[in-house]
Formats: structure tokens, sequence, C-alpha cells
């Protein structure tokens, strides 16, 4: 059986063929349009529910330090810039050599080498076995700076000193990183003891802020090691 169109209508299409098609192919791209954005939806909340969840917990962790310690919120502020310097979120190898270089500057202590110490390194250490000479008063010097004075955190393990003191001197350090997760601990308890610790290496690398020599854009370099 045979359906008969209505001659009107077969004309207004073959008139209007061409805008159908193009009304059509919108309607397939807005719906796929449509579909996708409606699939995102999810995973977009999902990442913002992640980063208010991560603010939050930043700020409780702010407003956790500052009262154990008890800083206002400048002080505060000015203290974690201090700290981030110090031990960074993770390894940046250019501010090692930055770190050593500023401490050679300041001490005249000259580092002749240094290499990496991968058996006691870890993800959140990192040792260096550094050679240097100079004489006794720029070795003085260093040690007396090398804790802070390069804007970063270093602490020695081994010291190696040649006979006679020839000026050759060969030190084991160690540089931080903050790789690590600090839990959800909602409580924190520092005794006298420990807040003025940390209120004295506040004070004596507050230099960092300070000290228009000591800058954190680092100049590039091909990787050193």
């Amino acid at each position: 059986m045979n359906i008969k169109i209505n001659p009107y209508i077969k004309n207004l299409i073959k008139e209007n063929g061409i805008y159908i098609l193009v009304n059509v192919g919108l309607i397939i791209i807005i719906s796929f349009f449509l579909i996708y954005n409606l699939k995102q939806i999810p995973e977009k909340q999902a990442r913002i529910n992640s980063l208010e969840t991560e603010v939050q917990g930043l700020r409780n962790k702010a407003n956790l330090v500052s009262s154990a310690i008890n800083m206002s919120e400048e002080e505060l502020t000015s203290s974690v810039k201090i700290f981030d310097a110090l031990i960074p979120n993770s390894e940046d190898f250019f501010s090692i050599i930055y770190a050593l270089e500023e401490l050679s500057a300041k001490t005249n202590f000259i580092i002749t080498s240094y290499t990496i110490n991968l058996k006691q390194s870890s993800a959140n250490k990192l040792q260096l076995i550094v050679s240097g000479v100079g004489d006794q008063n720029a070795f003085m010097n260093f040690l007396k700076e090398y804790n802070f004075g390069g804007g970063r955190l270093i602490t020695c393990d081994k010291l190696e000193l040649s006979s006679e003191f020839e000026g050759t001197l060969k030190l084991n350090i160690n540089f931080y990183n903050k790789n690590i997760s600090s839990g959800d601990q909602t409580s924190l308890s520092l005794n006298k003891k420990e807040q003025k610790e940390i209120s004295e290496i506040i004070n004596k690398v507050n230099f960092l802020l300070k000290e228009p020599s000591v800058d954190t854009s680092y100049p590039t370099k091909n990787n050193p090691f």
C-alpha cells in the first residue's frame, strides 16, 4: 500500500530540505554536547568537593598550629614562609645548589665537589657528600652558618677533616622536604621549650624574608646531578 504525501508537504520539504538537515544536525550536536557535559558534572563536583575539603583541612591545620604556638595570623603566615623555604614541599635540586653557593659566598669556604649518597637518602631526605677547602676562619664560619645560612635546613651526619688541618673538609649533609602526609591530627600540644625553640629558629632565619640576596628564583641551569 502506497502512502500518498500531500503535494504541499512534499514541496515544502523540497524547498526547505537544506534548512531541515541543518537543524537536525544542530540538534544532534547540541544533544552530544549536553550529554558530554552532563557526564562531566559529577566529576567536576567531586573535584570541587575535594578542593573544598583540602582548603578546610589547611584552615584547620593553620588554626591548630596558631593556637599551639600562640601566634597571630600575620606571624603565622610569615613563619610558614620561612619554614617552606627551609623545608620545601618537594625536593628541588636547584635550591640545594643555590644554598651551597650562598654558604660558600657567606663563609669563604669553597665547595669543590658534591655527590648524592643514595644509600642514606629517602623520600623526605637527600644526603650529599660535600668536599670543600678554606682556611680556619672559613671553616669555622661554615660550621656556624650551614644549618640555615643557605636558605635551606641542613644537618650534618659526618665530618672529616684533613690531617693537621690542610684546609680540606668532607661532610655528609642532609636536605629535607615535606613530601609526606601530615595525617588528620586534630590536636597539637607544644610545651614552652618547644615553643621557644620554634621562636629561636624563626628569629635566626628571619633574614630569608629580608635579605635581598636570598631569592627563590634560582638561575636556570642544567641538572647538576
